[in-house]
Parts: C-alpha cells; structure tokens; sequence
C-alpha cells in the first residue's frame, strides 16, 4: 500500500513538473518580473520584464500575450489588468517595461528607429525596440518549451504607439493579432508625408515619409496585418499633460480619439487606391476615455465595481481589447 501511495506521489510530482519541458529559474507560475539585457545590441539598454504565469495548466501550451504600458513606463499596472482573465482562461501574460531614464521618447515610442528626435539618422534595425519582444518571446519559449508559434500585442497609450509601429517596422515579426488603443499619433503610410492645412509636411513619426518603411511591399504588409485601431469616444482631451500637441500630431487631429478616426479612414483609402487587402478594424469603446483598464474590459465600472474598487471579467463587452483577442476566437 505505502509502494503504490509512493508511486502516485512520484507520477504527481512528475506530471506537475512537465508542465515546464525544464525547470526555468526565470520563467515561475504567478507574477514575477526580472531584468533583460538577453537581446546582445541592445544589453546597455536593461527592460524590466513583467509577467504572470498561471497557477495551474499545462504551460507548453498556453497562449502569450504580450502587453505594453504607456508613457508612464511601469507595467506593473498593465500586467494587473490581465492577471485575473489569465488565470481563468489559461494564457502567459508578459509585460516588458522600458524605464525612462534609459528609454527616451524616441527610443520607446517611436522605437529607437532613428538615433535621436531629428530623425536624420537611421539606427541598424537590430537597434530597433521592437526586436525586445521578439527577444524574450524567444527566451520565454527556450526556458519553458512554449509551443507558441506567434502571440498577441496589445499596447494602450504610449504603448499603442510602440505596438502598431511594431506592426510597421517588424513585418516578419511572430504577432498573430495586435490591439492598439487610444495613441497620441499614428504613423501613417503616406510616402509623401502627412500635410496639414498650411502645406506643411510631416514625416517619421507621423508618416513613413523618408523611413526604410516607404517601399509599397512593407506598406501592402502593414495594410494586409490584423490589427484593430481601438479607441476610447471620451478620449477627445485637447490639453492632457501626456497628449502630443506637436504640429505634426495635431495635423491629423485635436485629440486622440479624432486622430484614430482620421487614421483609419485614411488608411483603408489608401488600400482601396492601392487595391490591396485592408484586414485592419476599427473599434469604439463607448464611454471611455483615457483609461487603459477599461478598453480592455470595453467598460466603465459599474457603481457595485467602484465600491469594490475594481472591475469584473465576468462583465465585459464585445469592444473591450480581451474580447477582440481571446473572447470571439
């Protein structure tokens, strides 16, 4: 009797175990974050990375989801608001922070594509940011034996920039579906540049104009990628701190959310001209403003939820970002 209690304990334990195709003294269930430097060109530039593993599954063959914070930097927050639809549905949660003082605006939301903001100097795409996620998407699936081939992007804010430049610039990149919610600006796929009403013209990073970008393939690819352009109707602030006021952002809108709508219209045009696939969407959260954890849920909160100071993944909308990438598939 005690042999065969031993042997159910050992084949529990064991099962348990290869959960994990090894042990990862990184990589642990629950919520956790380590410094990254695994990326060689860009090791003198640290990323704290964020993430939350589920307690319970198999993890070779959870879903990644990759989610990036906003100007603010820390993904703490960000992270948080995914944990609890994690745990219930099965799916990694990773959150890569890029702190400030290391990662300047050009280097985080424009993606390190030039050397600095006057953008005449083109950095070697292996300086790019973007090549951080496709970095730790990698060490993520050498440490635990991941079996995903491509996973989800989801970027709000300052985040929403990175993650559809991403799209842009990193058009091999594995993303299987990007969500981008609520930018200051938008890089649209104009090669002769945005231009406002005095004739003005505006290249990176408000257009592909005079970027390794322009060439019609990468643009017929940014138009062809599943992305939906996600957008909060409360979010028509024209003097928050943290909206760009620059000429270049305001010649495609006041606000953020008149800046989404115009980028749309204005990239499912140029498909139309251009005759090639538009397998963009895009998608209001009603009553939402600036708020990075109601266009995931798609929600405000309900007063029983301010009580409780939270909100509920029971409660939901079919426009929230994890009904577009988990809920409808």
């Amino acid at each position: 009797m005690l042999k065969k209690l031993s042997l159910l304990l050992f084949l529990a334990v064991f099962i348990s175990s290869c959960d994990f195709a090894r042990e990862s003294t990184v990589w642990q269930r629950g919520t956790h974050y380590f410094e990254y430097t695994g990326w060689g060109p860009l090791a003198h530039k640290p990323v704290i990375v964020r993430y939350h593993i589920p307690a319970e599954g198999n993890i070779r063959n959870m879903p990644v989801l990759f989610v990036i914070p906003g100007a603010q930097r820390y993904s703490g927050l960000a992270l948080e608001s995914w944990t609890d639809f994690a745990e219930r549905d099965g799916f990694v949660v990773i959150a890569p922070e890029f702190p400030r003082d290391i990662w300047d605006v050009n280097a985080y939301q424009l993606g390190n594509v030039f050397t600095d903001n006057t953008f005449t100097e083109l950095n070697p795409r292996e300086m790019w940011a973007y090549n951080i996620i496709e970095a730790v998407f990698d060490f993520f699936k050498e440490e635990t034996g991941n079996r995903s081939e491509k996973y989800y992007l989801n970027g709000h804010s300052a985040g929403g920039q990175f993650a559809h430049r991403m799209v842009l610039a990193m058009p091999d990149a594995r993303i299987r579906f990007t969500v981008a919610a609520n930018p200051s600006s938008w890089t649209h796929a104009f090669v002769d540049g945005v231009k406002d009403q005095n004739g003005n013209v505006f290249g990176w990073p408000f257009s592909v104009k005079g970027t390794p970008f322009a060439d019609e393939e990468n643009i017929i690819r940014y138009l062809a990628a599943p992305m939906v352009i996600h957008l909060g109707t409360n979010d028509t602030s024209t003097t928050a701190h943290d909206l760009d006021r620059s000429i270049g952002a305001q010649a495609t809108g006041s606000n953020r959310y008149c800046r989404g709508i115009a980028f749309f219209d204005a990239m499912q045009q140029l498909a139309e001209e251009m005759g090639v696939p538009f397998n963009w969407q895009r998608v209001d959260v009603e009553g939402i403003a600036h708020s990075g954890r109601g266009m995931i849920y798609g929600k405000r909160k309900t007063e029983e939820e301010d009580r409780n100071a939270g909100f509920c993944i029971d409660y939901i909308t079919t426009t929230g970002a994890y009904y577009l990438i988990f809920g409808s598939r």
